[in-house]
């Protein structure tokens, strides 16, 4: 947990334990505890970290799945059992004080090394949800490194709870827990640019994710970043984004649309200039991101990317470089 600490005041230098069960070790629960308000860490979560990977996408997906249900079903039972006003203890067996347990608010999180592309994430939304429902918290599944900019982009407990309390309810709102939160250090100035109309051309860059891979969709957004830099893109960048099956294969799909600044007036990429941006972003993709583009690339309407994939971001770019953000 020595990595994870932040600058946030009366933080504990280690986890604590929540003894939702006493018979076993094993079911005692991880409490970061921050004053106001308190996060559960499942340790069942942690496991996934040392999970053999050496197995196909699909039995992976089922394994976390199970890990999952299994870790948010005692994360749940923890909450509950703090409600209750059980004892909370340090590691060493030192009581805690936690005060009103009505009015705290609590965060259960299930951490994972990297949010694998098979999963159902419309599932996890939904087990996330029943969860809030059957025992008062905000429930969440997100990976490692984007607990780590939680905690990094915090003040305080407060403002944490903030951000982590807006991801739940996007995750919930949308019923799709396939998100990933964006800190952006500069201020961010509202677009001004106008929407782009919904018949518009638009371009779904579709990529399968490997077996037996780490996949990183986070490295893919900021490669299509770099191939609009060389194309030296100014203008409105509406970007979504789904992940889903084919067959056997899991595929993780940006949708794009672009409306290009040039003397003053928008001009929206046609099929061969689409054709060009997407052959400049196929010869930047790393391997090592564990996903290849697929031939389920191409144009469509900005509409029914609209309809199909969840939104991401909305900017205005100068030279390729956000220059306003919503």
């Amino acid at each position: 947990m020595n990595s994870l600490r932040p600058s946030i005041p009366a933080a504990p230098s280690a986890a604590q334990k929540f003894n939702s069960t006493p018979r076993s070790e094993n079911s005692q629960t991880r409490c970061l505890c921050l004053k106001q308000p308190c996060s559960f860490l499942n340790p069942k979560s942690w496991l996934f970290l040392s999970v053999d990977w050496g197995v196909s996408a699909e039995k992976r997906a089922n394994r976390t799945m199970k890990h999952f249900q299994k870790a948010i079903g005692q994360l749940v039972g923890a909450v509950k059992q703090l409600r209750k006003n059980a004892p909370l203890s340090a590691q060493e067996g030192t009581p805690l004080a936690v005060g009103r347990v009505e009015q705290l608010e609590i965060h259960a999180l299930v951490v994972v090394s990297s949010a694998n592309l098979g999963l159902d994430f419309r599932q996890i939304a939904d087990e996330l949800s029943k969860a809030q429902a059957e025992a008062p918290a905000f429930c969440h599944f997100l990976d490692l490194s984007e607990l780590q900019q939680h905690i990094a982009f915090s003040d305080d407990a407060a403002k944490l709870s903030l951000y982590l309390q807006r991801r739940f309810e996007v995750a919930c709102g949308t019923r799709n827990a396939a998100i990933r939160t964006r800190f952006m250090r500069q201020p961010v100035k509202p677009v001004r640019s106008s929407a782009i109309p919904d018949d518009a051309t638009g371009h779904v860059f579709a990529s399968r994710a490997l077996p037996r891979a780490d996949h990183d969709g986070q490295k893919l957004t900021k490669t299509l970043f770099s191939a609009l830099k060389e194309h030296d893109f100014s203008g409105r960048f509406e970007l979504y984004h789904r992940v889903l099956k084919r067959g056997r294969d899991a595929y993780f799909d940006l949708g794009v649309g672009l409306a290009w600044r040039k003397d003053g007036q928008s001009e929206i990429p046609d099929a061969s200039g689409w054709r060009i941006i997407e052959a400049r972003l196929t010869s930047l993709v790393d391997p090592g991101l564990g996903l290849r583009p697929s031939q389920h690339s191409g144009v469509t309407t900005l509409g029914k990317i609209r309809r199909d994939f969840e939104p991401v971001a909305v900017m205005d770019m100068e030279h390729g470089v956000a220059v306003s953000c919503d």
